[in-house]
């Protein structure tokens, strides 16, 4: 496989991005002023013909007020990328300029303005509906969604709230931390009965 090496991924994300027809392309800044800092990330791209990721360069990112910038060690594929990178989610488009998937791990790289939770060094993850903190679901927290109406986490680094980043423990691995919140989701919402109930085993 060719494709960039420093975004480490789970096997699933590989092979999709091995499949892919992935294109090197630079955005306008980059090429008018080499001298400006820059990151790689992959968009979506055209996707007329299928999953059409490609590389491009992108301007290194800053955090304002209450956002964190993350160096992203971890990200991966879920069935939901799948949709996103096809272009679109529950019958709504997403932007080919949109950087794909949900799943993140990283290390904090930058903090804002009115960030105190974290600071950089801190190993992090986070859920891709970042307004969902805590208490019940509330169907307009998905107008805040990585990597569907906000860019994901396939790229080098990512801009995101503070607010929902929890700190990885130290025996805990940046792969297997960036699958907790997917995980927890969908466990939340198998526990749920029809009548709304929850309760229940899984597994």
């Amino acid at each position: 496989m060719t494709t960039d090496t420093s975004i480490n991924r789970r096997t699933a994300l590989g092979t999709v991005l091995a499949a892919a027809s992935v294109s090197t392309a630079h955005a306008a800044s980059s090429q008018s002023n080499r001298s400006a800092p820059t990151m790689k990330a992959y968009e979506i791209g055209d996707t007329s013909k299928g999953i059409g990721l490609r590389l491009v360069d992108r301007p290194a990112l800053k955090p304002g007020f209450g956002q964190v910038v993350i160096d992203v060690r971890a990200t991966g594929l879920n069935a939901r990328d799948l949709s996103i990178l096809k272009g679109g989610l529950m019958g709504k488009s997403v932007p080919s300029t949109r950087i794909p998937l949900m799943d993140v791990a990283g290390d904090v790289a930058l903090v804002g303005p009115g960030v105190s939770r974290v600071k950089v060094g801190d190993r992090v993850t986070m859920t891709h509906y970042w307004k969902w903190l805590d208490g019940a679901w509330d169907v307009s927290m998905r107008e805040e969604d990585y990597s569907n109406t906000l860019d994901g986490f396939l790229a080098e680094q990512a801009l995101v709230q503070a607010d929902p980043l929890v700190k990885i423990p130290d025996s805990v691995t940046y792969e297997d931390a960036s699958t907790c919140q997917n995980t927890g989701g969908c466990s939340r919402a198998h526990r749920r009965a029809p009548d709304g109930a929850t309760g229940g085993r899984i597994g």
